[in-house]
């Protein structure tokens, strides 16, 4: 064979491998920030799971401590409407009658509560928050998780040369997940005062 042909071969043979190589790792880099992409939509899609479990559990769990507490309020107005008429009753007679129906419906108070123990306001309450507080904690874990796949994913796209790779195939860099400044802001709870 002619050493220019060979030589001609060689070259082409070193080129051919050499647009192999760089293809491999196109393909290499667009599978990776496919794959990081699909991540960070996943674990979007948890954080998603833990808003909508907050949104299904806060009005489940509010009506739940409200008919208890409604049940249970109904006989603490009683008891009030009785302890205030006690005071204002102007005759003895009338003393007597309020004390009567005071402790009628104070009995009527201790009969419910010992018969249902699961209607203690202050445990249903407390369960409440308890619910609450472990599905913002998970909200809370879910979010960071979001971030940090955000943060991998667009520092990959950012660097060079993947920075030109990425911008070719279309991948765009991705929002972190940042509070807005209502929930920044510190809640006041303020109850009624009887």
């Amino acid at each position: 064979m002619n050493k220019g042909l060979m030589a001609a071969l060689g070259c082409l043979g070193a080129i051919v491998l050499f647009g192999v190589i760089i293809a491999v790792s196109f393909i290499g880099r667009y599978n990776g920030y496919v794959t990081a992409s699909k991540a960070v939509d996943g674990q979007w899609a948890q954080v998603e799971n833990q808003l909508k479990r907050r949104f299904d559990l806060i009005p489940n769990l509010n009506k739940v401590a409200d008919k208890f507490t409604k049940q249970e309020r109904a006989i603490y107005d009683k008891i009030i409407e009785g302890r205030k008429a006690y005071s204002n009753a102007p005759t003895t007679d009338g003393k007597v009658q309020a004390a009567s129906q005071f402790s009628s419906d104070l009995s009527r108070l201790m009969v419910i509560v010992e018969k249902n123990p699961e209607l203690k306001s202050d445990g249903i309450l407390r369960d409440f928050m308890t619910s609450l507080e472990g599905t913002e904690n998970r909200i809370a874990v879910e979010r960071m998780r979001y971030n940090e796949m955000v943060t991998a994913y667009n520092t990959m796209i950012a660097k060079f040369p993947d920075k030109l790779i990425a911008g070719i195939f279309g991948f765009k860099e991705k929002q972190l997940f940042q509070i807005s400044d209502t929930e920044a802001e510190n809640i006041q709870v303020e109850f009624d005062e009887e």
